[in-house]
């Protein structure tokens, strides 16, 4: 009897240092992993994630308030507890024009928060793009634009930015769409870090580009290694809607030299195709997620840098799935460390939308190891919709959905966190290649060590939390065999946080998570 008493415990306690699924959810985070939070008491939308170098997770949106939308930016603790040091119990309501809508967050170097979106500023009515700045502790930031509210007109209509980057140099970008009448067009701007336009920035700061014949929507940006601007958006041919992909040069004018006078479009053969998000791969290569189909599917693309689609990804460049058959619509996009690709949206299970995710292997195939078949769906569990827009990945691997969910009888911001299979600490992908970086955390420069077995040529890149490449130490640079010492400078404008360091060659694929630190 002891010794079946004891095999039992055993076995349960095998059992729980088992590792979690991946796109299992995280348990440790709210309520079994899924948090729901009421700003306001009728409508609470999420857009936007940020995550602070200490873990704190920032999330951004808008509320209605009254009779009019305010900009709302709620901060969480690690465990998904609101951050009670943070606005007032959390939250940071701002109010300001009329109809105030919130699409994108950013956080800067120096710990200031930036918000983006759209208002009702002027006498006319329309919207124009508006850019808020706040300290860590969510105050308004009275030396961005004097009162830490910045505008931009574009035209005679509605103008609202869905994104915002801030460039190695401290600028800020913000790209949306500008309506002009019954037209739309792709728009973007640049702000220099105090949120005065930056004027050498296609000659006012803003400019704007017309693909469609009727209209032209952006709704995601990156920023390429040599300061070209990736957008993507939606561009109408008739009654059709084809993924459109423009870019602009880093001086703000659209560049002639991509696709055809700047932009590529791409017919899936639907009537509402649509690129949503962006990504660009250490590589070059550009990675789109959105939808297609009369079904809403969600669809992968992966171009090359001339704009052409990749033949050597999955179906010739394009990679669709399904959930259940009915509409799912693809709203984000990352690159894990390790190359594999999460795109985040929400499906349709019946009549009600929930939080979906798909993963996908580097070269487009559904990556089955996650949640079931590559797939996951998650239900808040409040009997209404579940609306699933940005995904961030934590520096310890985990990933970060957020949206909207109704919840008791009301809309509210949601956010839940997932198990991603990741080893983030240093990777080892190739038992022949270790090393290690000295300081961690840093500031401003580290020696890298590590040791190869075969001379050949190595790439040194730092990767951000989105799998993004910001700063890039040496591309095919020959090494021997044997020990090496690199001595790495990180540029000053990187913002504070966590990063993985990634050495690639020869077949070796080697991750080591750093801390950056600022002065």
């Amino acid at each position: 009897m002891q010794k079946l008493l004891c095999a039992i415990l055993c076995f349960i306690w095998f059992v729980k240092l088992l590792p979690a699924q991946a796109g299992s959810l995280d348990v440790t985070f709210g309520d079994n992993g899924m948090i729901t939070q009421l700003p306001q008491s009728v409508l609470n939308k999420a857009y936007g994630f940020a995550i602070q170098p200490d873990s704190k997770i920032l999330i951004g949106g808008y509320a209605l308030a009254g009779s009019s939308n305010e900009f709302v930016l709620t901060r969480l603790l690690p465990n998904g507890d609101p951050d009670l040091n943070f606005g007032v119990d959390g939250i940071v309501e701002t109010s300001f024009g009329t109809d105030a809508l919130c699409y994108a967050v950013a956080l800067q170097a120096d710990g200031k928060i930036l918000m983006a979106g759209g208002a009702a500023t002027a006498s006319n009515g329309s919207k124009d793009f508006a850019i808020l700045r706040f300290l860590p502790d969510g105050t308004l930031d009275d030396t961005f634009s004097v009162d830490g509210i910045q505008t931009i007109s574009f035209g005679i209509g509605d103008d609202i930015a869905r994104s915002i980057l801030i460039q190695p140099d401290g600028n800020i970008l913000v790209s949306g769409t500008s309506t002009n009448g019954n037209n739309s067009l792709m728009a973007i701007a640049r702000f220099k870090p105090d949120g005065t336009p930056d004027v050498s920035f296609s000659s006012d700061g803003k400019n704007t580009l017309a693909i469609g014949t009727i209209f032209t929507n952006g709704y995601g940006m990156a920023l390429l290694p040599d300061g070209k601007i990736m957008l993507v958006g939606a561009a109408k041919f008739g009654m059709a809607d084809d993924v459109a992909l423009a870019r602009f040069l880093a001086n703000g004018t659209v560049d002639p030299g991509f696709g055809v006078s700047g932009h590529v479009v791409t017919n899936l053969g639907s009537d509402a195709d649509s690129g949503n998000a962006i990504a660009i791969q250490s590589d070059g290569k550009m990675l789109v997620a959105g939808i297609t189909g009369a079904n809403r599917d969600f669809v992968l693309l992966r171009y090359l840098s001339d704009g052409s689609l990749d033949p050597d990804f999955l179906n010739q460049g394009i990679v669709t799935t399904d959930f259940n058959g009915s509409d799912d619509y693809a709203n984000s996009l990352l690159i894990q460390p390790d190359g594999k690709i999460l795109v985040g949206g929400y499906a349709y299970q019946g009549a009600l939308p929930d939080f979906a995710m798909a993963r996908y292997l580097p070269d487009g195939i559904i990556d089955t190891n996650f949640g079931i078949n590559g797939i996951v769906t998650t239900d808040f569990g409040n009997g209404g919709y579940d609306y699933g827009f940005p995904l961030i990945l934590q520096s310890d691997g985990k990933i970060l959905q957020g949206g909207y969910s109704y919840f008791s009888g009301h809309t509210a911001f949601a956010a839940a966190r997932f198990i991603s299979g990741l080893n983030v600490g240093v990777l080892d992908y190739s038992a022949s290649v270790v090393g290690f970086i000295a300081p961690n955390p840093i500031i401003q420069s580290a020696n890298l060590e590590f040791n190869i077995p075969t001379a050949g040529l190595f790439k040194l890149q730092l990767l951000d939390q989105e799998g993004r490449m910001v700063q890039n130490f040496f591309s095919d640079k020959y090494l021997e065999s044997g020990q090496q010492t690199e001595a790495l400078f990180f540029s000053d404008e990187l913002p504070a946080g966590w990063y993985l360091l990634q050495l690639t060659g020869l077949g070796h694929l080697w991750n080591i998570k750093v801390l950056k630190h600022q002065e």
